[in-house]
């Protein structure tokens, strides 16, 4: 299972000129961690990236090897998640998420591991 997830990185190899492109999904978030600048600022804009909106992005990932989709906000929280990463794993780019996994579910994982 870990050469699956890491096995490129693990061998150094790189096919693409770019990396690693973070893209974010949300900016919503359950939690108020201190450290977070999300708590310093009361004009924080809650939103989510439309499907549409991140449809338009897939175009130039061809040149990127990996795409991490995080930012400030939660990404399990954005409704669009598993299609988001089917998207990315069809256009040739590792994905991955960070999340605090809050409210993750038996399946959500089965959910999010099927789309990749």
């Amino acid at each position: 299972m870990i050469e699956k997830i890491f096995g490129r990185m693990l061998r150094r190899e790189k096919k693409k000129p770019f990396s690693t492109w973070q893209i974010e999904l949300t900016t919503r978030c359950p939690l108020q961690c201190k450290m977070c600048i999300r708590s310093e600022n009361d004009d924080w804009q809650y939103q989510d990236m439309a499907l549409e909106d991140f449809k338009k992005i897939l175009p130039y990932l061809g040149d990127v090897e990996t795409v991490v989709l995080e930012g400030w906000g939660e990404s399990l929280l954005h409704k669009d998640l598993a299609q988001c990463i089917r998207l990315v794993k069809n256009e040739g780019s590792q994905v991955g998420f960070v999340t605090s996994g809050m409210g993750l579910t038996k399946n959500r994982v089965s959910e999010l591991m099927e789309a990749g």
